[in-house]
């Protein structure tokens, strides 16, 4: 079977063809979900267009991979609402593929299931 990869995130996802790198590199069917200024926690707002298209996807496709980008500061100046959407980002994806911050490493958090 093909690895699949389900970006979600905003402009810094999709900037400098980043979906279509990603396939290049991996060989992997790459789909984004983006919208330019987008937070995580639209992606799991089923009321938002992005959300409801977002839930779809992972309702009725498979996916290998889901690649979660927050919005740039998010993580900085709203941690506690970042946190919250990566909890339940991994609750409900099952698994989470890689979480991409665009702000600088800090300390680490373990989140989802071991």
């Amino acid at each position: 079977m093909d690895v699949r990869i389900l970006m979600l995130g905003n402009s810094f996802t999709f900037t400098n063809h980043m979906p279509q790198m990603l396939a290049q590199l991996t060989g992997a069917e790459v789909v984004h979900h983006t919208r330019g200024g987008a937070r995580l926690s639209e992606h799991l707002n089923l009321k938002t267009k992005l959300g409801a298209l977002t839930q779809e996807a992972l309702d009725k496709e498979h996916w290998d991979y889901v690649v979660l980008q927050e919005m740039s500061h998010g993580p900085i100046t709203a941690p506690g609402s970042f946190f919250a959407s990566v909890d339940s980002s991994a609750t409900k994806f099952g698994r989470m593929g890689q979480s991409l911050s665009s702000t600088p490493p800090g300390p680490t958090r373990k989140v989802g299931p071991s």
